[in-house]
């Protein structure tokens, strides 16, 4: 069977965000449907695999991405669509080729899926640029100093909604890139495999999902055109 996965972007009600870690403001993606076709309900959202940990604590915020001061399990998170944070990184070489990688096939969202080169939750009190530190370290095996992460967007919001599988993701990220051309030895529990592929050929697929050699996490393509947007080149 196939899961139609609608993703919209909300926007909180005073916008750009207060935040300390904004630097500018980047405007909203225009709401757009990816085709039913590219997102199977089996490899989108599984809990019944045993490696997979739905207990994993979130920090929550709230709609102007400011903390609650709560806890709350990962499946609670996903399941009631409260607002916590993530971060994405992209690893760029010296042929200006973006590192892809394979999610893990029991991730609760997108499992199986094409992603950015780490895409990677917060965990409670962390700040944004440590979690993608740990996050290329844990994933990737890949050590960058944080001082060399470049912030390209500051923290936006992206909404997405799993309805088949009663799962509504919403984030507050902020994206990095850096520079990387050296040795990828992957947690083979988080990623099944990764690619360097051009960006070119990554923007390419993106504008066009149906028809892409890969299949993408839902947000990749939501992400890649704010970066189109702000201007962005590797």
């Amino acid at each position: 069977g196939t899961s139609c996965v609608t993703p919209a972007w909300s926007l909180p009600e005073q916008w750009p965000l207060t935040l300390t870690t904004v630097t500018h403001e980047v405007p909203p993606a225009s709401v757009f449907v990816h085709n039913c076709s590219l997102y199977r309900l089996l490899d989108m959202a599984t809990e019944s695999s045993t490696s997979f940990d739905g207990s994993e604590p979130f920090e929550v915020f709230d709609a102007n991405n400011v903390s609650l001061g709560k806890n709350i399990p990962r499946n609670t998170v996903h399941r009631e669509g409260l607002f916590h944070r993530a971060v994405q990184v992209l690893l760029i070489n010296d042929k200006k080729e973006l590192l892809l990688q394979q999610r893990a096939h029991d991730k609760d969202v997108a499992a199986g899926t094409w992603d950015l080169s780490c895409s990677e939750h917060l965990r409670p009190k962390e700040e944004y640029r440590f979690a993608a530190h740990r996050g290329l370290q844990e994933e990737l095996g890949v050590d960058i100093p944080q001082e060399d992460l470049k912030q390209l967007l500051p923290a936006f919001l992206q909404d997405f909604t799993y309805p088949t599988v009663n799962r509504r993701d919403r984030e507050f990220v902020e994206c990095f890139s850096a520079q990387y051309s050296g040795q990828i030895n992957i947690d083979a529990k988080e990623v099944i495999d990764t690619k360097w592929v051009p960006v070119e050929d990554v923007l390419r697929m993106s504008e066009d999902p149906k028809n892409a050699s890969l299949e993408f996490a839902p947000w990749v393509s939501d992400s890649l055109e704010h970066l189109k947007k702000i201007g962005w080149s590797p």
